[in-house]
């Protein structure tokens, strides 16, 4: 093509070819300008000015595309492959707008155009060059007035410079090198460029390399430079960003590429229309918290290593110590273990509230907390909650080297050891005598309890994936890949526990407990004392209503603290209000403790509902926290008295105490007090000496003897005035030790 201005008067088509070159001669850039185009009156927008259909091998070298539309694309390019742009410049094009479709899974199947130049493929792998060329002061088309519809999933305002679209697309590259994108427009995202993938593409890659984006603009959301964005469970595509650079780009809601974030990762002013902060690729240690640097500001920066927690980065000279509290744990838990197996002990109903309470209240005020840190230290009541409510692993670290998927793997370890300790008390039940006569069956009961915890906890934290620009990667560290190796085999792992053991254990409980009970009665009689006949299922449910709060906790990926709050608080509403109508327990006062402690749960999510502007002091929510804990307290003090109390009698001894001092001091109603008889007091565990019966002086009342003849005797014998029944044998001494009541639990 000639060196110059060339005016298109009708659309250039180029439909089922292949091999078309169209490149400017040796003299001079070739300008293809639209100004006086029919198409240029927005009511005609039906044409593009360049039109490719299903062409293979089209290049486009030293053309200058300027001041065409407003047109739907100055370019537009459909379902074709082995695209090149070579040193061409878009300038000052306009695009029209398209507001055909009527609903959201329309605008899937809509062509959306931008100002430049529009890519899409359907089905086609493609590939796509851009090298060396300008898009500038370009502007996407705007949108019709609809106010229904959310910002950024409206047809029209994307991608000011270019838009490339692959749907259902794999196996396509997109390379985009030493280009400069300067002061375009769009009203909704990318306002230089928008990549889209849609409707399960896979394995693609986008690369950018040696770019330059300046004064790009969008008005109303994110990407000032670039938006990519994923629809439609699109996974595995590959994101190359290097040695481009950003100046002054300008959006509503993030600058520049953006993705949702962990709440306390990105030091974040605005959450933007999406919830959760957005993450920008390209300055990430200008955006992250202290300690964090990396994609998604998943990493640990130098000097810092991941918690056992998977959620701060502490200095790597902590380490040592979190070493050493994690051995002392382990050794605590083994311990403890024994002694509930030994003792058998049992959780009663009125503490079965708490320990659900204290399992899940680490999930709901864990996002509160990072929120609240501003920088890495760890919050001391998180620390509490985590060691007494059996929830989390503490927040220490141990290693730098250890990254947070390996870090994760850690939450098996208590699970792992309580197993351990319950396999080892049945092997020496069936070796052991003294073991054999024990049984640990409460015991095993009450520790099945945490082993559910921990392994949920665990494997949710393992599968905690999301699907983002740059790929499927673990959302606690944006540099692991889901996907890839070896953190698929810990997907896998998370993935099998939760499908095979977490999911179905409370159905399991509930067959168990209404169907095949008489198979397993012992099992079923422990999980179901002190219930009503007909809620037995109450034993199922208790164990299975943990599960909601985990999953909002690691699966509901929202970044926005309030909001993950706002849904625990919802499951805590609706977990009270089943036990508010079941009233499961048999004992009243049971149903009232346990609906006590749920409200509490309920205020709880409330109160923090809000991390940054709350109206409720601190005090109060500390109080609200730690209020189920002072009723365990209390609760643990009176079960101990109590049971200290029925083994010394000490409230037998004081009310006779009491009548002795009362029978000394009260004077007889007929004698004087100088001439009563002293009071003699028999103790109350001892039984009154008898004294023998005196003969009887009537002859009628002692019944005549036999003599060796079998007559009657006509005197009285004195053998026969004495009981032919024997004293009752004393009593054992009442300070004398009862082994056998010392070894039931110290809790029933």
């Amino acid at each position: 093509m000639a060196s110059g201005v060339h005016l298109v008067y009708r659309q250039v088509c180029i439909v089922f070819s292949s091999n078309v070159t169209l490149v400017a001669d040796q003299t001079g850039g070739a300008s293809i300008n639209c100004s006086i185009f029919p198409n240029s009156d927005t009511s005609n927008a039906t044409y593009d000015n360049v039109y490719v259909y299903n062409t293979t091998g089209l290049t486009f070298r030293g053309l200058n595309f300027q001041h065409c539309g407003p047109v739907p694309s100055n370019v537009f390019i459909n379902s074709s492959s082995g695209v090149t742009f070579e040193g061409c410049t878009f300038r000052g094009n306009i695009g029209a707008p398209l507001e055909n479709e009527t609903t959201v899974e329309q605008l899937y199947q809509t062509i959306i155009t931008g100002g430049g130049f529009t890519f899409f493929t359907r089905l086609l792998p493609t590939q796509i060059l851009i090298s060396n060329c300008t898009f500038l002061n370009n502007s996407a088309g705007r949108n019709l007035p609809n106010t229904t519809r959310p910002v950024l999933l409206k047809a029209n305002g994307h991608g000011g410079g270019v838009i490339i679209r692959l749907a259902e697309t794999s196996n396509s590259t997109v390379v985009i090198e030493n280009s400069l994108f300067a002061s375009n427009f769009a009203e909704v995202d990318g306002g230089g460029l928008y990549v889209s993938l849609s409707q399960y593409a896979s394995f693609n890659q986008l690369t950018m390399v040696n770019n330059t984006f300046t004064n790009n603009v969008v008005q109303n959301a994110s990407g000032g430079a670039v938006s990519i964005n994923s629809f439609l469970v699109s996974f595995n595509n590959t994101l190359v960003v290097s040695r481009n650079l950003f100046v002054n780009n300008t959006a509503n809601a993030g600058n520049l590429l953006t993705a949702r974030v962990l709440p306390g990762y990105v030091s974040c002013t605005r959450q933007g229309r999406l919830s959760g902060c957005k993450f920008q690729f390209d300055v990430p240690d200008q955006q992250c918290r202290t300690g964090r640097t990396g994609d998604l500001c998943g990493t640990c920066s130098q000097g810092y290593a991941v918690t056992m927690d998977v959620q701060h980065c502490q200095e790597e000279g902590l380490c040592p110590a979190g070493g050493a509290i994690l051995a002392i744990l382990c050794i605590l838990v083994v311990v403890i273990c024994a002694l509930i197996l030994l003792f058998n002990v049992e959780l009663p109903n009125e503490m079965k509230g708490f320990v659900f309470y204290a399992q899940v209240i680490g999930l709901v005020y864990r996002p509160y907390s990072v929120a609240q840190a501003a920088q890495i230290n760890f919050d001391p009541l998180s620390v509490f909650l985590n060691l007494l409510g059996f929830s989390l692993p503490i927040p220490l670290c141990l290693s730098s080297s250890i990254k947070a998927n390996y870090m994760a793997l850690f939450g098996y370890i208590t699970p792992v050891l309580i197993i351990s300790c319950i396999a080892a008390y049945t092997a020496a039940a069936r070796c052991v005598q003294f073991f054999s006569n024990r049984s640990a069956l409460k015991g095993i009961t009450f520790l099945s309890l945490f082993v559910y915890k921990y392994i949920a906890d665990a494997s949710f934290l393992l599968i905690s994936c999301q699907s983002t620009d740059i790929g499927f990667v673990y959302q606690y560290d944006g540099s692991q890949k889901c996907d890839t190796w070896p953190f698929v085999i810990f997907f896998a792992i998370g993935l099998v526990l939760v499908v095979l053991f977490v999911a179905p254990s409370p159905f399991l409980l509930c067959f168990v407990i209404l169907k095949r009970r008489q198979r397993f009665h012992q099992y079923a009689d422990v999980l179901t004392k002190g219930l009503h006949i007909k809620h037995r299922w109450w034993a199922g449910w208790d164990i299975g209503r943990r599960l909601p709060f985990v999953f909002v906790a690691y699966l509901v990926v929202l970044g926005r603290p309030s909001l993950v709050l706002f849904f625990m608080s919802l499951v805590a509403l609706t977990i009270l209000i089943v036990h508010l109508f079941t009233k499961p327990f048999e004992n009243k006062y049971t149903n009232i403790i346990e609906a006590a402690i749920l409200l509490n749960l309920l205020m709880v999510t409330a109160a923090f509902l809000d991390p940054l502007s709350s109206p409720i002091p601190e005090e109060f929510k500390t109080f609200l926290v730690v209020l189920p804990y002072i009723y365990a307290f209390c609760y643990f003090t009176w079960r101990i008295g109590e049971r200290i109390n029925k083994k010394h009698n000490f409230t037998q001894k004081v009310v006779a105490k009491v009548k002795t001092l009362r029978s000394v001091q009260t004077p007889s109603a007929d004698v004087p007090m100088s001439n009563a008889p002293p009071t003699t007091t028999t103790p109350i565990n001892e039984q009154p000496e008898k004294l023998p019966t005196p003969p009887s002086t009537n002859p009628s009342s002692v019944p005549p003897s036999k003599g060796a003849s079998g007559n009657s005797a006509s005197h009285n014998t004195p053998q026969s005035n004495v009981s032919k029944n024997p004293p009752p044998p004393p009593p054992p001494p009442q300070d004398e030790d009862n082994f056998a009541e010392f070894r039931e639990p110290l809790l029933d």
